[in-house]
């Protein structure tokens, strides 16, 4: 019992390290066989533990977003050694694609990068973590309300504003009846 708790605190510490930088997915997937036997660690003992850890990366994830962070989230998942269906079981990975996707949304708005970009990074991150129709237009009518209530915080909606947010209706899907 005593060498599963240390296999687990470790499994931890080296998530953490990952989402810090300071190790490669390759070598955490490598640790995790090397020490899965030694530490009788199970395959729903490496799901939790990662799982709890995205969820920790998840909160305490702020834009703007690193470029290698699409990256480095497909590396993990493809050397953890967990299937994707059991690491997201709780819906991890769910609410860690929501949070970026609606980041790269809020770009369009904030950080005037151009909606073909945006495009680019959600088409990059729905590969990556695939997201539901209904999530994805969940995200993107929260989105909008944000912008509107921004764009509205002094009673006028410019003439840029209106079009931005056409423009965003326009490339999203949306329909202003959807509005």
């Amino acid at each position: 019992k005593e060498k599963h708790e240390k296999g687990i605190q470790g499994l931890k510490g080296m998530l953490q390290r990952y989402f810090q930088g300071n190790i490669s997915a390759l070598k955490v997937g490598q640790n995790i066989q090397q020490n899965k036997k030694p530490y009788f660690l199970t395959d729903d003992d490496i799901s939790q533990i990662t799982s709890e850890t995205i969820e920790e990366f998840t909160r305490s994830l702020h834009r703007p977003y690193s470029p290698y962070l699409l990256s480095s989230i497909s590396e993990l998942i493809q050397n953890i050694g967990i299937s994707y269906s059991k690491l997201n079981h709780t819906g991890v990975l769910d609410r860690l694609g929501q949070k970026i996707m609606y980041g790269y949304l809020v770009d369009y708005f904030a950080a005037n990068v151009s909606m073909n970009q945006v495009n680019k990074n959600v088409s990059a991150l729905t590969n990556i973590i695939p997201l539901s129709t209904k999530q994805k237009n969940e995200i993107y009518q929260s989105v909008l309300n944000k912008s509107a209530l921004v764009f509205m915080k002094n009673g006028i909606l410019t003439d840029t504003e209106e079009q931005q947010i056409v423009s965003y209706l326009q490339t999203v899907g949306l329909s202003i009846n959807d509005v």
